[in-house]
């Protein structure tokens, strides 16, 4: 088991709560300033990490779980490798905080995907390692995020503001060995992944009722109320509406 992370993961506190059990193996301190160049270090430790298990003649089946946080907030990228124009440098969230011009929302939307194509090249490095070093073609991987990102689409700026889909809705990538290949349109959910990797891995999915709310991503249901959550509430996403659930009050 791995965890590396280019932002600290003792706030929100993941090692204390996900990762309460293992944080011996979580790397989130990387000794680099810039949140890029903590990006551009996960594979680069991804495939060392990897060479020392194979050092250490352990051939048996590995996690890792990796947090790029080039995408979020302050959206960073190298400069050199900005792509998508006008943009800005950095976010100014006080006048985002007010009512930016049209303009100013699209440079800004600019500067997330410049970051997000960014985070996408770090994605692909780590596949490049496990194929590298014959490892992909028996490795499930998954691509995916936390949240999405809003920019006015219904008055509001970034994340964790309102359920909308522009907020809640992100992408899932999923391959490897069993999994064909398609893309999914029914509904599916961040607690889908925990029994769809452990099924894969063999558990019993008459046992999955037990311990988790989630469904299996390659057979989900065709329809479904999910369950969203955010630091003050939570929400039901049902059919033709948001049920918003204050957790105190």
């Amino acid at each position: 088991l791995r965890v590396l992370s280019s932002s600290s993961l003792s706030f929100p506190e993941f090692r204390s709560t996900a990762f309460v059990t293992m944080e011996d193996r979580v790397e989130d301190h990387f000794g680099i300033a810039e949140k890029e160049g903590r990006d551009a270090h996960i594979p680069v430790r991804f495939d060392a990490w990897l060479g020392e298990r194979e050092a250490a003649h352990r051939n048996g089946p590995f996690f890792c779980f990796a947090f790029a946080d080039a995408p979020h907030g302050t959206y960073a990228w190298p400069k050199e490798e900005t792509v998508f124009r006008p943009c800005v440098e950095r976010v100014d969230f006080l006048e985002m905080a007010g009512s930016p011009s049209r303009e100013r929302i699209d440079a800004v939307f600019n500067s997330y995907r410049n970051a997000v194509h960014f985070d996408d090249k770090i994605a692909g490095r780590m596949i490049d390692v496990l194929e590298r070093r014959k490892l992909l073609d028996d490795t499930i991987v998954v691509i995916t995020g936390d949240h999405g990102e809003e920019f006015f689409e219904h008055g509001y700026f970034g994340h964790t503001s309102n359920f909308a889909s522009e907020q809640t809705h992100v992408a899932l990538v999923i391959s490897g060995p069993g999994i064909a290949p398609g893309i999914e349109t029914r509904p599916t959910c961040h607690v889908d992944l925990a029994p769809t990797l452990l099924e894969l891995c063999g558990a019993d999915p008459a046992s999955r009722t037990n311990w988790s709310q989630g469904e299996n991503l390659l057979a989900p249901p065709d329809r479904r109320d999910r369950v969203i959550a955010g630091w003050e509430e939570v929400a039901l996403r049902v059919p033709g509406g948001i049920l918003r659930v204050p957790l105190e009050g």
